[in-house]
C-alpha cells in the first residue's frame, strides 16, 4: 500500500512538473485575460419594467428587448447612447404578439424574431433589419 501511494505521489509531481514546463510564460506585468477588469454598464430601457440585452457589435451598438408596462415585448436598439423601439410592422392593429432583436453586425443590420396573435406561441418568425430602415 505503501509503495502505490508513492507512486500516485511521484506521478501527481510530475504531472504538475509538466503543466508548468507547458503554459507558456507572460512577460512581467502582463495579466491574463481572464484576470482583466470588466465593467459593468446597466442596459436599461427608460420606462420598461424588463430589459434584456442580446447582441452587441464592434461599433458598441446593442440590441434586445424590452417588456413595456402593458406586458408587450419589443425589440430596442441602444446606439450613441440613445434607445430606439423596434417593434416588426404591424400591418392589422395589434397583430404583432411581440418584436425582440437578437443580433446587430457590423455595418448595423439587425436579426431579430416576431410572433403573431393569430398563431400559437410556438409559431416564431425570424427578421432581417437592414441599416436602411427595410
Amino acid at each position: 500500500m505503501n509503495n502505490r501511494i508513492k507512486r500516485v505521489f511521484l506521478a501527481t509531481l510530475v504531472l504538475m512538473a509538466l503543466t508548468l514546463v507547458m503554459v507558456p510564460s507572460l512577460p512581467a506585468g502582463a495579466v491574463r485575460a481572464a484576470e482583466q477588469p470588466y465593467v459593468f454598464t446597466t442596459v436599461d430601457f427608460p420606462g420598461a419594467v424588463y430589459t434584456q440585452a442580446n447582441g452587441i457589435n464592434a461599433g458598441g451598438d446593442i440590441v434586445g428587448l424590452y417588456v413595456d408596462i402593458n406586458s408587450k415585448w419589443h425589440g430596442f436598439l441602444f446606439s450613441g447612447g440613445v434607445f430606439s423601439t423596434i417593434d416588426f410592422p404591424d400591418n392589422i392593429q395589434g397583430a404583432i404578439r411581440s418584436t425582440q432583436a437578437t443580433g446587430i453586425g457590423p455595418s448595423g443590420d439587425i436579426v431579430g424574431q416576431y410572433q403573431l396573435y393569430s398563431e400559437s406561441v410556438k409559431v416564431t418568425h425570424g427578421y432581417l433589419l437592414t441599416k436602411k430602415g427595410e
